[in-house]
């Protein structure tokens, strides 16, 4: 527990030196500030206006930080010096998958403050179904992070990283839409591929709720049950694929 501690600690340190973080952080808070003069020129309810806005640039910038992070510094100094030590190379994978996702969730909670005063300034209250929904990107932005993970361990280039994972989170929202507009093809070839791509991306409209936050709609218990479910064995099984991935690399 001590040596995941400590490395838990060493990500999070090396995230929070990194000036990039603190540029995405500053231009997101720029853009939630503008939702309020953007909300007051568009038609339509100036909160409601702001809590889908709100929302999706949380998820957004969430997104931007992990892409741009150094998952698997395998250049790293540290990390070499690391495991020249009697320490396990899962305990090396799963400290930094868990200080990037407190890196992630740090940004997340900034901006939920920065909402909450928003909502102040227009005399709203703070409703259950919003915090579910910033709760669910916090979910989100983990399997992502374990997306990314998996992709360091496999490849050595950055670009090519951050490329595939930004695949993975398009391919991830829209294969819903995607498979509904199939249903209506004559194509059998090519439903067939995308079921086969469904089994394997995740299926990210799952931790989607800002329609319910916005306008305040019915969320089931067993939406917020199956959606737990789904990420946590998602994340446990890219996990699992990453551990067994490192041990085979040679370092």
């Amino acid at each position: 527990m001590r040596v995941l501690t400590l490395i838990i600690r060493m990500t999070v340190r090396n995230g929070l030196r990194d000036k990039l973080l603190y540029a995405l952080l500053i231009t997101g808070l720029g853009f939630v500030l503008s939702s309020l003069i953007l909300a007051e020129m568009l038609v339509g309810s100036p909160v409601k206006i702001v809590k889908d806005l709100g929302l999706s640039l949380i998820l957004f910038f969430g997104f931007f930080q992990i892409l741009f992070s150094r998952l698997l510094a395998t250049d790293d100094k540290s990390l070499f010096l690391l495991l020249s030590r009697p320490l396990a190379r899962w305990q090396w994978l799963v400290g930094t998958y868990l200080g990037h996702i407190l890196l992630a969730w740090g940004s997340v909670l900034s901006f939920t403050f920065l909402m909450y005063g928003l909502f102040m300034l227009h005399g709203e209250t703070w409703h259950t179904k919003l915090f579910l929904a910033i709760l669910m990107i916090g979910f989100e932005l983990a399997v992502l992070t374990a997306i990314a993970l998996l992709f360091s361990v496999l490849m050595t280039s950055a670009t090519l990283i951050r490329f595939c994972t930004m695949g993975v989170f398009l391919v991830g929202h829209w294969i819903k839409e995607v498979q509904q507009i199939l249903q209506t093809d004559t194509n059998q070839a090519f439903q067939t591929l995308m079921d086969g791509v469904s089994l394997i991306v995740p299926h990210l409209h799952v931790f989607d709720w800002k329609t319910e936050a916005v306008y305040q709609l019915d969320i089931e218990p067993s939406q917020i049950v199956w959606a737990v479910v789904y990420g946590l064995g998602y994340i446990g099984l890219l996990l699992l694929i990453s551990r067994w991935a490192f041990s085979k690399r040679d370092l």
